[in-house]
């Protein structure tokens, strides 16, 4: 008999779940990267996308001419300068608001794009963390992160400070530093710049191209006081050396140390090398306190480089407004000021000199794609409908794009790549809806598909990880994984081996394996007019080289069709569980028949909630859940048309729903592992006797009840091959008393009456890191697997030697 726990953790390890999908899909990006690259002069950022002069590409090449002219008359030492400075990739990308501090997702092209130190080349389907090493005595601040393209970003880190012991308040200033890593090749490799001290923990980062950038950080509050005070630093390697730009602190009269008081920062970003915006927020702060608040400025402006900074005066704002970094088209601006009853638009047509207020916005999610063209979401509580609107002239004018839109759904978040491109991330939507035509028109991207407002999964692989789960072996040499992962090297390579996908497949549903040949896995699919109204059974009879499409199985079943489990006791005979109805099948799963309609049906309040197993084509089992929480099994003995409630085993603990293993029709075996309790039958499951398990040592502790019996020892596996012979591992977790961790094995022969240790200790397992599934299988006498984590062990002696197995999975 297999692990008794595997049949449990195999139907969890099939469950389809439908995972978070990063909702940014930018694929109309690759044109309007290429293009910006050529334009070096007026460009500047927005909010996920950039904005192009239509005049780059003239600009740039009247520049080449002048450049070869020089070169002719002989200005080599110029030239050679400029031929060695690099030329600048391109801006950053991702959310102005938040230049380089924000942890939304940021697609660089159609497949690469970050989330902070998270990468992905896949369109977001899959995301990898690259972050950089941490540097020692790591402390608060610092976090920021900035990405400038596909292989370009930056990451703030802070060490400890040396100004306070850590007991009471500060005395003085925290006196720590602050370290930028850079990277140029997608966050395989980081560089650390050298220390930048006496840095407060609230950083900005931004940068222009891959060499220029500024950094801004606030120690406001830091050391208990009111004081502030902010630095600014550039750099023009790339972020390896910085240099002290300027400095300001609150109440010596200067922009830079006292615009914003105590707001928070939404942004640092510079449209060129010599213009730069810094912004608050002064709804939220450290302290919105206006007797705090040393100005009602929220925009400041620089105008060389960094150096002097200017507050910009804003008609109709007030302290309780925050303001994002503008967006330009050449000369032409918006500037975004959010204030409890909405957003103000702001207009300039001289690069920022002077701003007149357009018309406000009743939400504060504003999205403007130049400097001139912009949209936002109104949702009605009353038809609980969303309106888009759009304005062509820097907000001065709003119109109504497409009304009646995502019934039911708030627009959480969206963006838009150009006038006609965008992304809306609505609620309960697993990724954005898409919109190619300015907003009229929205639809799911492939696979995602909706039936009415209705919005169906996508199928997951369920057996997708860096290591098989639920793992089942028959042999020495082949064994079946969760996703129909198959070896035949004794574990050592794992390949998938599934059928195809069933049209309109919306979930994995459920798998058997039977033997080293014999599979079936059940596809939840729908049609047309449903998400899922079928369940389509594939089998297989060579192990996966081929699959045998079966009929599909179509249930009236409304609200969906619930849980889907499927078991076999031959390659001919086996049962499909859909929801509370269940099928069976002779013909090794081409036709079903329905059994019963209701298979719950005599059990008040209760209902079919997890695996089924059947140990001859007349008796089974079946996981239940009741309304009063008892009995939690189901047994029938007529193939599944009646069923009754059973207990195996009177868990101490919880309802019994620990389905039974057997050995052949008649002798069977069931555990218990809050107890540990073993119990077996002789009768095909009528009675059950209980039998025994390695003893275990316990001591008095004192808990909230007072004085019980704890042990450090706990039965993590136990394998039977047959009702005498079983093994059992045992771990003994000492770390808490001084003591070290172990694992021992052990071994009956006795049906579990008599227990000796058949290895003291095991290879390389000396914790519980990394220990997410113990998973032990003995074929016969002699040869077992053991699965500790994401580890195998093999041994062919009967558990007194084993060893290491390396595994390959795909």
């Amino acid at each position: 008999m297999e692990d008794l726990s595997l049949r449990n953790e195999f139907r969890h390890a099939l469950d389809a779940v439908t995972p978070p999908a990063p909702w940014l899909a930018a694929n109309v990006r690759t044109e309007l990267r290429r293009r910006h690259r050529e334009q070096l002069g007026a460009r500047q950022r927005r909010r996920f996308g950039l904005t192009l002069s239509p005049g780059a590409t003239r600009l740039l090449a009247i520049a080449l001419v002048v450049l070869l002219l020089v070169a002719v008359g002989g200005a080599f030492l110029a030239i050679h300068r400029f031929v060695l400075q690099p030329i600048p990739i391109h801006p950053h990308l991702g959310a102005v608001s938040r230049s380089c501090a924000s942890t939304n997702v940021d697609m660089i092209t159609a497949k690469v794009g970050w989330q902070g130190t998270a990468r992905t080349t896949d369109g977001g389907t899959t995301w990898r963390d690259v972050s950089p090493p941490a540097i020692p005595v790591a402390g608060k601040g610092g976090g920021t992160v900035c990405a400038l393209d596909a292989n370009h970003a930056w990451v703030t880190e802070a060490t400890n400070g040396s100004g306070c012991s850590g007991k009471g308040p500060c005395a003085g200033p925290m006196v720590g530093e602050l370290f930028v890593m850079s990277t140029a090749d997608g966050g395989a490799t980081w560089r650390t710049s050298q220390p930048i001290r006496g840095s407060g923990p609230s950083t900005e980062l931004d940068f222009f191209d891959d060499l220029h950038g500024w950094l801004l950080t606030d120690s406001f509050a830091s050391n208990g006081s009111n004081r502030s005070v902010r630095d600014l630093f550039a750099t023009s390697d790339g972020g390896i050396n910085w240099a002290l730009k300027a400095s300001g602190s609150s109440g010596d009269g200067s922009v830079l140390g006292n615009a914003g008081l105590p707001c928070n920062q939404t942004g640092l970003t510079f449209s060129s090398l010599t213009t730069g915006w810094l912004t608050w927020d002064c709804a939220q702060g450290p302290g919105t306190n206006s007797a705090q608040v040393f100005g009602p400025q929220v925009v400041a402006v620089t105008r060389d480089g960094g150096a002097t900074w200017r507050a910009v005066s804003l008609p109709s704002t007030d302290l309780t407004c925050g303001a994002m970094p503008p967006i330009f088209s050449a000369k032409v601006g918006v500037l975004l000021v959010t204030c409890p009853s909405g957003t103000l638009v702001y207009r300039t047509a001289d690069a920022g000199q002077t701003w007149l207020a357009g018309a406000s916005t009743p939400t504060s999610q504003v999205d403007f794609v130049d400097g001139a063209t912009g949209f936002y979401f109104a949702f009605d509580r009353g038809t609980k409908l969303t309106t888009l609107y759009s304005s062509t002239d820097g907000g001065r004018v709003w119109a109504v794009v497409k009304a009646g839109l995502f019934a039911g759904r708030n627009v959480n978040d969206f963006q838009f790549i150009d006038a006609t491109t965008g992304f809306a991330n609505v609620s309960n939507s697993p990724i954005a809806w898409v919109t190619h035509d300015g907003g009229k028109n929205w639809a799911l991207p492939a696979p995602y598909r909706s039936i009415g407002n209705q919005i169906c999964n996508v199928p997951v692989d369920p057996g997708a990880g860096a290591a098989p789960i639920a793992v089942k072996m028959f042999n020495a040499t082949s064994g079946w994984a969760a996703g129909a992962r198959r070896t035949t090297d004794g574990g050592a390579d794992w390949t998938n081996v599934g059928p195809p996908s069933a049209p309109y497949r919306s979930a994995y549903g459920a798998g058997y394996y039977l033997d080293p040949d014999h599979a079936w896995i059940a596809e939840v699919a729908g049609s047309s007019t449903a998400c899922a109204d079928r369940v389509v059974v594939f089998s297989t009879a060579d192990g996966g080289a081929t699959w045998r499409h079966g009929a599909a199985v179509t249930p009236a079943i409304s609200g969906g069709l619930g849980n889907v489990s499927i078991d076999f006791v031959d390659s001919n005979n086996g049962w499909l569980l859909i929801g509370p109805r269940l099928y069976t099948t002779s013909d090794a799963g081409h036709t079903w028949s329905l059994v019963s309609a209701d298979v719950a049906l005599r059990l008040t309040g209760c209902s079919a909630s997890g695996s089924l197993y059947f140990s001859s084509r007349t008796t089974g089992w079946m996981q239940v859940q009741c309304n009063n929480a008892s009995p939690s099994l189901a047994v029938t003995h007529d193939g599944g048309a009646n069923w009754s409630a059973q207990t195996i085993v009177k868990s101490q603990c919880c309802p019994d729903s620990t389905l039974p293993s057997f050995f052949d029709s008649a002798d069977g075996a069931a555990v218990d592992w809050d107890g540990p309790l073993l119990v077996m039958t002789t009768d095909g499951g009528l009675t059950w006797v209980r039998h025994g398990l390695p003893r275990l040592s316990y001591f008095t502790c004192i808990g909230k009840g007072g004085a019980s019996r704890c042990s450090n020892q706990y039965i993590v596996a136990l394998s039977f091959t047959n009702p005498n012979r079983g093994w059992a591992i045992v771990t003994n977790d000492l770390s808490g008393r001084g003591g070290p961790f172990s694992v021992t094995v052990e071994q009956s022969k006795d049906g579990g009456k008599t227990w000796i240790n058949a290895r003291a200790d095991l290879p390389r397992v000396n914790s519980f890191s990394d220990q997410s599934q113990w998973n032990l299988t003995f074929i016969d006498s002699n040869t077992g697997f053991l699965w500790v984590g994401p580890k195998l062990f093999a041994t062919s002696d009967g558990g007194h030697t084993w060893k290491r197995v390396h595994v390959t999975f795909s």
